[in-house]
């Protein structure tokens, strides 16, 4: 095993070239701390440990290689902009992309000279910096969105109604926001800088401070729906709801701990370290929050007793006995699958929230494709009907019923279900 050397340092380079005044302003604070830049191998700088120096960084961008690039010219041009700089009291210290980093021992030393122009730099910034946020934009959440949103496109489960999905799939959404955000904060640096150069200004890049605020923007963010679903909690409780605040405790734990992972943890090893503790017994502990109070509920695995029988919808072999049951409730929704024998499945889905119940409305025409809406029974006394030729698909107040499409109940037998369903609504999945 080789032995890490104590005197080297590798980071990865996490900066974009809209940020280079900040990686200047980095590259200052590690030579504060006794590690000096010596080379950049892709995306990583090697860091060589010396005695602790007050030193002054820049960041300026390289020609870019237009067609007819002349690599010998190229050599003979970087020396010569090498030569220029030392003369101005900056030494060239390596080339990270399109980016030259120098140094200088003086604070006060001249500005170095430019390589290239506004629009070449800008230019630059672009080619690069769009495809690191289009992969973070596009790329991961779809990634991340196959972990778990398989699971709700084929039907195996509601968002809402299960507690193993409900969690990941807000931190996903919470993750995805913030990312889309940090895209527009570059867009809108793009633009803005876009217009100075047509003005022949020059570009103003990003600094420490315009990242820490835009931290703090990102913090924000994450913590309005922590507080919003804090405020849910405590009405839950008013209204006698206390199981509820469980779960909605854990989600608000979640999201404050988000904020605190992206506020804080830019900032100096120790308390860097503190707040990854903080943050790592912060998810733990919402997890078993929100876990633990869909549990209140009742095991998922064992649905309450089916409320109705293959009889019911006029399958005149069937029995009561039932096969692969499976269930899943939170304290938003609530999801039970029944399979009776002699009959395919029926599933009931229900939210008494009236936001959550629109959602699980729309999510039936992802599970299950092709619906056309179909004249509805009045025997139902339902809002709407809908089928995919296998499954029908009954829509009440607050509750769905969706059941085989070979089973044709009579009047008389649609009414015993409607009842039927509404005493298993009103008793089974009563959250007082």
């Amino acid at each position: 095993m080789k032995k890490r050397n104590r005197n080297q340092l590798k980071e990865r380079n996490g900066y974009p070239y809209s940020d280079s005044t900040a990686l200047a302003e980095y590259l200052c604070e590690k030579a504060e701390e006794g590690w000096l830049l010596t080379e950049c191998r892709g995306q990583h700088f090697l860091y060589e440990k010396a005695q602790a120096q007050q030193l002054r960084y820049h960041v300026d961008f390289a020609r870019s290689k237009a067609p007819g690039y002349d690599y010998i010219a190229a050599k003979q041009e970087l020396q010569e902009y090498k030569e220029r700089c030392a003369a101005l009291g900056w030494r060239y210290v390596c080339r990270a992309g399109s980016l030259h980093i120098l140094a200088a021992q003086t604070q006060d030393a001249a500005p170095p000279p430019m390589d290239c122009g506004g629009r070449q730099a800008l230019s630059a910034a672009l080619s690069n910096d769009s495809g690191i946020y289009l992969y973070r934009c596009l790329l991961l959440p779809f990634v991340y969105f196959l972990l778990w949103g398989l699971d709700i496109l084929w039907g195996n489960s509601s968002l809402f109604s299960d507690s193993g999905l409900l969690l990941p799939c807000m931190a996903w959404l919470i993750g995805t926001a913030c990312m889309f955000w940090s895209a527009g904060r570059w867009l809108r640096w793009y633009f803005s800088n876009k217009k100075r150069v047509n003005n022949g200004l020059p570009v103003v890049f990003r600094s420490k401070k315009d990242r820490a605020r835009d931290d703090k923007r990102s913090a924000l963010l994450l913590c309005l729906p922590g507080l919003l679903l804090a405020a849910f909690a405590a009405a839950a409780w008013a209204a006698g709801d206390k199981y509820p605040v469980y779960s909605a405790a854990g989600g608000t734990v979640l999201l404050l701990n988000c904020a605190l992972l992206v506020g804080f943890s830019k900032k100096e090893k120790r308390s860097k370290k503190i707040v990854l503790a903080v943050a790592a017994i912060g998810f733990t502990v919402s997890a078993a929050l929100w876990i633990g109070g869909s549990m209140r509920y009742g095991n998922p695995d064992e649905p309450p007793p089916a409320p109705l029988t293959a009889q019911d919808f006029g399958i005149a072999n069937g029995r009561e006995s039932l096969y692969y049951p499976r269930g899943n409730q939170t304290f938003l929704a609530q999801s039970y699958r029944y399979d009776p024998e002699n009959m395919s499945f029926y599933e009931i889905r229900r939210s008494k929230y009236r936001p959550i119940f629109a959602y699980m409305r729309a999510e039936l025409h992802l599970q299950y494709r092709w619906l056309r809406k179909i004249p509805i029974n009045p025997a139902w006394e339902a809002e709407k009907a809908y089928s995919n030729g296998e499954e029908t698909i009954v829509i009440f107040e607050d509750t769905i019923l969706i059941y085989d499409s070979k089973a044709k109940p009579s009047d008389e037998q649609i009414r015993v279900i409607a009842e039927k369903l509404a005493v298993f609504v009103r008793d089974s999945l009563r959250f007082t």
